[in-house]
């Protein structure tokens, strides 16, 4: 299965399960935004998957480019939302 310059969601990927879909969909091509509650163990998966492969999207005017984003963890998304 080929997801080069798709940016897929994996929730959970501090699980056994999640961890190996996050690996597959790496291993595939696509770019990851993971989620745990556990933020060490995100650290750690996220420093072991590899990179993803560049590539040139078409430029779209309704879609902007991918950024780089921050990691947070529960307290910290808990203390935005109050």
């Amino acid at each position: 299965m080929d997801l080069n310059g798709k940016v897929l969601v994996v929730t959970g990927a501090c699980s056994a399960t999640g961890a190996a879909i996050a690996q597959d969909l790496s291993a595939a091509g696509a770019q990851l935004v993971i989620t745990a509650r556990r933020a060490e163990r995100l650290r750690t998966l996220a420093d072991a998957l590899p990179a993803p492969a560049p590539h040139s999207p078409r430029p779209s005017k309704t879609r902007p480019r991918p950024r780089p984003c921050r990691t947070w963890n529960a307290p910290g998304l808990a203390a935005l939302t109050r």
